[in-house]
C-alpha cells in the first residue's frame, strides 16, 4: 500500500490551527465566567447537593459490602425518648420530671462527662415546669450533676420580633454552677444553619456573639472545659481540635456511615453511636452503665414517626434518608470533637479546581482530532467523578463536581460547534478546490469509500479517450498568449462538459488535450457509467458536433479541429505517487490508446477507435476505413476503425475503400 507520508498530513493547516486557538481562548473565557459566577455557591451542600449524597451513599455501600465493622463512637452516646415512653407514661410530658430525674442520676453515676438535652416537652413553654408542677427530684438531680446543657431555639412572633424558646428558669437555676455562670452557659442553639431540605452543615457559633453557640459546640466546650474561639477562618478549642470554617461560618461535618433510618421503621443496627432507649434505661436498676462512662450523652426524641426527623445526605431506595434531630446533633458534635470536617476548596482555589478539567479538554481539542477529543472529554468527566469519590472516601475531601462538569460540557459543545461551523466550511472550500483538480464525483466516491484510498488499486474494464486540438501549435503562434489560453480553455471546457454529461471521468489534462475514461470506478448508485463503450461513443459524437458549433463562434484567427481516439480494455485504477498522489488508471490499455492517438494524427483521422471498442458499439456507428496498425511495444498489429458518424448519419470521406484492411507502419516520435 502506498503511504501518504507528507509532513503536512499529520497536522492541521496553520490557518485552521490559529482559528482553533482563537476558539479555545473564547471557550476558556466562557468557562471561566461560568465557573466564577457560581463560585461562592459551589459548596458540596449547594450546587453539589446530589453529588454529596451520592458520595456518602457510595462510601457507605462499599463499606457495608466489604462488611467492615463499625466501631461505636468512644465519646458520644444517645438516650432516646422512644415510643415506649409515650406508651407507658400516661401523664403529660410536662410532668415527666421524675423520669428525667432518674435518667440524670443514672447518667451521673455511670460517669457521663456531659449531658445534653435535645428534648423539649410539648406544651405552653411559658408554663414549662412551673413550680406547681415541678418535681424536687429533677431539680436535685440537676443540682448534683455537672455539665448539663439544654437546647434553645430562635423564633419570631406574629409581629416578626425574635424570641427564644428554652427551658424554664427553674431548670436553668437548678443546674450545678448556675450561681457562677450566665444562663446561656447552659444553652446552645439547636437550629441547623440555612437547611431547606437536607441537613448537611453545622455552624459552631456566631462570631462576636458569645451567647450564640450551637448545641454541638457547647457540648464540645463542656467536654474540654474550655470556650471555643474563632481564629483564621476556623473555630477551635485551645489545645483541642481545629475546625476549618467556610466564609459563611459553617462547616461540613463528615457524617458517619449508616446515619438515620435505613428503613422507615427501624434504625440501622450498624449506627456508630451507642443507643439506649430511655424507657428501658430509666426502668433498669440504679447501677452504673459502663458503656456511658466519659461520654457526651444526648437525650432526645428517637421515635420512628416523631416530629424531630430531618433529611440527611444519603440516597435511599424509597426517597430520602431521615435521621432524628438528636442523632444529627450527635454527628455534629462528633465532627467538632475530632475536627472531622469535609475539606473543600474555596475562593481562588475552588475556581482553579473548576477550571482544571475544562482546560485539559480544550488542550485535547487543540492537539487531537475532534472525535478523539470528544471521547477524551467524556472520559475526563467520568474520571473527575471517580477521583472525587475516591478523595471523598479516603481523605474526606469534597472537590466540586457540578461546575467542572458544566465547564466540560461548555468546552465540548463550544469546540465541537466551532469545528462543525468553521472547519466544516473550510473543508467544503478545500473539497471545492479539490474538485477543480479531480472530478467532484470522484471526490464524493473517495470520501464515501475509504477502502478505495489504499494503494493496491482495482482492476476494471474501461473505455479510454484521448483528445487534442488539431493545428493547435500553428494557430496559437498567431495569437497573444492570453487569447490563446482563453481559446484553449473554451475547447477543453466543451470536451469536459460533454464527457461529464455522458458519465465519463476526466483523468488528466495533456497540454492542448486531455485523457478521460468511462467505467471506473464502479459505484452502487451508478454515478459512473457501466455501459462505458456506448457512453464514450455518444460523448465523442456530441463533442464533434459541439466543436463545430464552437468553431463558428470563435474568431477567424482561431480555427481548431478535434481529434479523438477510443480504446477499450482492462486497467488498474487507484492512487499513483508518493508524497503527492493522483487517482488515475494505468495499464496497457492506456498505453495502446495513446499510441493509437498518435497513429490518428499520422493518418489525419479525427475519430479513431480500436476493434475492442467497436465490438461493443458496432450497431450504433458508421465506420469508414478499417486498418491494421503496428504500434510500439506490441508484436501484433492492432485493428482500428475510423468513425464517420452515428447510424443513419452521412458518412465522411473515408481514407480508402471502405471495408478494406491495410497495414500501416509503426508511428514513431
Amino acid at each position: 500500500m502506498t503511504q501518504y507520508n507528507s509532513q503536512y498530513s499529520g497536522g492541521l493547516p496553520d490557518r485552521w490551527q490559529r482559528n482553533r486557538l482563537r476558539a479555545a481562548a473564547i471557550v476558556i473565557c466562557a468557562v471561566a465566567a461560568l465557573t466564577l459566577a457560581p463560585m461562592r455557591y459551589n459548596h458540596a451542600d449547594q450546587l453539589d447537593s446530589f453529588w454529596l449524597q451520592a458520595r456518602y451513599s457510595v462510601r457507605e455501600l462499599i463499606a457495608n459490602r466489604l462488611q467492615r465493622p463499625v466501631p461505636k463512637d468512644p465519646d458520644i452516646a444517645i438516650v432516646g425518648v422512644d415510643q415506649k415512653c409515650y406508651d407507658h407514661w400516661k401523664e403529660p410530658t410536662l410532668l415527666w420530671g421524675p423520669h428525667f430525674a432518674r435518667v440524670v442520676n443514672r447518667l451521673r453515676i455511670s460517669g457521663a462527662r456531659v449531658i445534653v438535652f435535645d428534648y423539649t416537652p410539648s406544651g405552653d413553654q411559658s408554663e414549662y415546669v412551673l413550680p406547681k408542677w415541678q418535681n424536687d427530684s429533677w431539680q436535685l438531680a440537676l443540682h448534683e450533676t455537672a455539665n448539663v446543657i439544654w437546647a434553645k431555639e430562635f423564633r419570631r412572633d406574629e409581629d416578626g420580633k425574635p424570641f427564644q424558646i428554652h427551658p424554664h428558669e427553674t431548670l436553668l437555676q437548678a443546674c450545678k454552677g448556675a450561681d457562677e455562670h450566665d444562663p446561656d452557659y447552659f444553652l446552645g442553639f439547636a437550629e441547623f444553619p440555612h437547611q431547606k431540605t437536607v441537613v448537611t452543615s453545622v455552624r459552631p457559633a456566631i462570631e462576636h456573639d458569645v451567647n450564640s453557640v450551637s448545641l454541638a459546640a457547647r457540648a464540645v466546650e463542656r467536654y474540654f472545659q474550655k470556650d471555643g474561639v474563632f481564629r483564621r477562618n476556623s473555630w477551635l478549642i485551645p489545645g483541642g481540635p481545629i475546625v476549618p470554617l467556610r466564609k459563611s461560618g459553617t462547616a461540613l461535618p463528615n457524617y458517619p456511615n449508616n446515619m438515620g433510618y435505613v428503613a422507615t421503621e427501624k434504625r440501622s443496627v450498624n449506627n456508630v453511636f451507642l443507643h439506649r432507649d430511655m424507657y428501658d434505661f430509666e426502668a433498669e436498676p440504679d447501677v452504673p452503665d459502663p458503656g456511658l462512662r466519659g461520654k457526651i450523652v444526648f437525650v432526645g426524641e428517637t421515635q420512628p414517626f416523631g416530629n424531630d426527623l430531618h433529611a440527611v445526605p444519603f440516597l435511599a431506595l424509597h426517597g430520602i434518608r431521615y435521621a432524628d434531630g438528636v442523632e444529627i446533633q450527635a454527628a455534629f458534635t462528633r465532627a467538632l470533637l475530632r475536627g472531622d470536617i469535609l475539606r473543600e476548596p474555596e475562593g481562588a482555589a475552588a475556581w482553579a479546581v473548576c477550571l482544571l478539567a475544562p482546560i485539559i479538554s480544550v488542550v485535547a481539542f487543540l492537539r487531537l482530532r475532534w472525535l478523539s477529543a470528544a471521547f477524551l472529554t467524556l472520559a475526563l468527566a467520568a474520571a473527575w467523578i471517580l477521583i472525587s469519590f475516591v478523595l471523598f472516601s479516603t481523605a474526606a475531601i469534597a472537590i466540586p463536581i457540578t461546575v467542572p462538569l458544566a465547564g466540560l460540557a461548555v468546552t465540548g459543545v463550544g469546540m465541537i460547534s466551532f469545528i462543525t461551523l468553521s472547519e466544516e466550511r473550510e473543508r467544503r472550500q478545500v473539497l471545492g478546490l479539490w474538485g477543480m483538480y479531480q472530478d467532484p464525483r470522484l471526490v464524493s466516491y473517495l470520501l464515501g469509500n475509504p477502502e478505495a484510498r489504499g494503494g493496491e488499486g482495482e482492476e476494471k474494464t474501461v473505455t479510454v479517450l484521448f483528445a487534442d486540438l488539431v493545428e493547435f501549435t500553428r494557430t496559437v503562434e498567431k495569437l497573444p498568449p492570453r487569447d490563446a489560453l482563453q481559446a484553449l480553455n473554451r475547447y477543453l471546457a466543451l470536451i469536459e462538459g460533454v464527457v461529464l454529461k455522458h458519465g465519463g471521468l476526466i483523468d488528466k489534462y495533456l497540454g492542448d488535450g486531455l485523457m478521460a475514461q468511462w467505467g471506473a470506478p464502479s459505484t452502487p448508485g451508478g454515478v459512473f457509467r457501466e455501459d462505458h463503450a456506448r457512453a464514450a461513443i455518444a460523448a465523442c459524437l456530441d463533442i464533434r458536433e459541439a466543436a463545430e458549433r464552437l468553431a463558428r463562434e470563435m474568431p477567424e484567427a482561431v480555427h481548431f479541429g478535434l481529434r479523438v481516439t477510443l480504446n477499450t480494455g482492462p486497467v488498474v485504477f487507484g492512487w499513483v505517487g508518493a508524497s503527492r498522489l493522483e487517482f488515475t488508471i494505468v495499464g496497457d490499455t492506456v498505453n495502446v490508446t495513446s499510441r493509437l492517438h498518435e497513429t490518428a494524427k499520422e493518418l489525419r483521422v479525427n475519430f479513431l477507435i480500436s476493434e475492442a471498442t467497436y465490438r461493443q458499439i458496432a450497431d450504433s456507428v458508421e465506420v469508414g476505413q478499417c486498418l491494421e496498425v503496428a504500434i510500439r511495444g506490441r508484436t501484433e498489429p492492432v485493428t482500428v476503425m475510423e468513425i464517420t458518424g452515428a447510424k443513419g448519419q452521412d458518412k465522411a470521406t473515408p481514407l480508402s475503400v471502405p471495408g478494406s484492411v491495410e497495414t500501416v507502419s509503426p508511428v514513431t516520435g
